[in-house]
């Protein structure tokens, strides 16, 4: 017989299932795109010259403008009311950070574009540090309990329901 998942749990894997789906979308573009510039003759860039290097500096303008406006977005603080239901806050914080992860995977999309039109691996690169930033703010069970002032109580709460 399975064990059932608590709330709490199914929420937390929920989350991770995102999380773990929005990191996934460019990473087949990205595959694509970097093969592209293995092969034995590789294609030529889509651009050359002047427009490639304002596309270029274009194209890593707006990855780290992404970035910036991705973190500038998740410091925003959310208030919750006291009399909030917990698991109505937990629904506002998933939305947030779906947000969240949406405009930082926008930053990986626009790496990898840069990529595929340029043929240039500083995208490569850049692809990876966006890889790098999604390691690095991946949802933790401490991180979502402490963002949300869950208190010891309805923790023990949460594990205690079960689905019928």
């Amino acid at each position: 017989m399975a064990q059932q998942y608590t709330k709490w749990e199914r929420y937390f894997h929920r989350l991770n299932i995102i999380f773990h789906g929005i990191v996934a979308i460019s990473m087949v573009p990205f595959a694509f795109s970097f093969l592209e510039t293995q092969k034995s003759f590789p294609d030529s860039p889509l651009f050359g010259g002047d427009e490639a290097m304002m596309i270029k500096f274009g194209l890593i303008g707006a990855t780290l403008l992404l970035l910036l406006v991705a973190f500038q977005f998740n410091k925003k603080k959310t208030t919750y009311s006291s009399d909030l239901p917990l698991f109505d806050r937990l629904r506002l914080y998933e939305k947030k950070h779906i947000w969240f992860y949406a405009i930082i995977q926008c930053a990986g999309i626009t790496s990898c574009l840069g990529l595929y039109m340029l043929k240039d691996q500083f995208f490569s690169f850049l692809y990876v540090a966006v890889l790098f930033v999604f390691s690095q703010i991946r949802p933790a069970y401490d991180q979502v309990v402490k963002q949300n002032k869950i208190t010891e109580e309805e923790v023990e709460e949460l594990n205690e329901l079960s689905d019928a």
